[in-house]
């Protein structure tokens, strides 16, 4: 393979300059999760958990996401249900499964119904629960959190998941960051270990950088 020390200086160039992690587009949950979710002090949700609990309620994917680039927390619980946006998405589904198993047998009743509630169809739950799984994965990789990456996987975070500012799959994120243990489970779990970001490099490559000499200090 050739040299990435001119590789690796176009990198760095091109890092955030900011002391977080270079893929965080917004910022990283608890290393806590979810164990928070078991907490009895609710701290007050921001605007943009607010947000988010909205689009969970009912099953905005693309207002879920703008709430997370804001910067709403995944953890964040609803004060009045003590529910984390996770467990809105999935409280929210089987009520939409309700209602569509009602709708085969009164189609005009069931509508009425769903406009009263405003639910989504149970599908758009589905992607949404998809996506914060996915989120919640990507996060975990990013600050080396074994324990909730294994969680995430648990519930159904997809082991490729890829984040979407610099296209890095969980992995990748993983080894960019010099948490290699990480990456040994995603690989365990069948993470695909040859998928490459947006500057076209693949796990080994973050793996040739960060266990250089010069990137330790020596």
């Amino acid at each position: 393979m050739a040299s990435l020390a001119p590789r690796t200086a176009e990198l760095d160039s091109r890092r955030p300059q900011t002391a977080r992690p270079m893929y965080s587009p917004a910022p990283p949950i608890s290393s806590t999760y979810p164990t928070r979710l078991q907490s009895e002090v609710i701290a007050m949700p921001s605007p943009c958990d607010n947000k988010l609990f909205e689009a969970c309620k009912y099953g905005s994917i693309d207002k879920a996401k703008a709430a997370i680039e804001e910067g709403a927390d995944l953890e964040a619980l609803e004060p009045k249900s003590k529910s984390s946006p996770l467990t809105i998405v999935r409280m929210q589904r089987i009520k939409a499964v309700d209602s569509e198993k009602e709708a085969s047998k009164d189609p005009l009743v069931s509508a009425t119904k769903r406009m009263i509630s405003a639910y989504a169809p149970s599908g758009a739950y589905t992607e949404l629960e998809q996506f914060i799984l996915d989120r919640i994965l990507l996060k975990a990789a990013e600050t080396g959190d074994i324990s909730k990456m294994e969680w995430a996987l648990d519930e159904g975070a997809d082991k490729d998941a890829v984040e979407p500012d610099f296209k890095a799959s969980a992995a990748v994120v993983a080894a960019s960051l010099g948490f290699f243990d990480a990456v040994a489970v995603l690989r365990e779990r069948g993470a695909d270990m040859e998928k490459r970001d947006v500057f076209g490099m693949a796990v080994q490559d973050w793996k040739a950088i960060n266990m250089a000499p010069d990137s330790k200090g020596t």
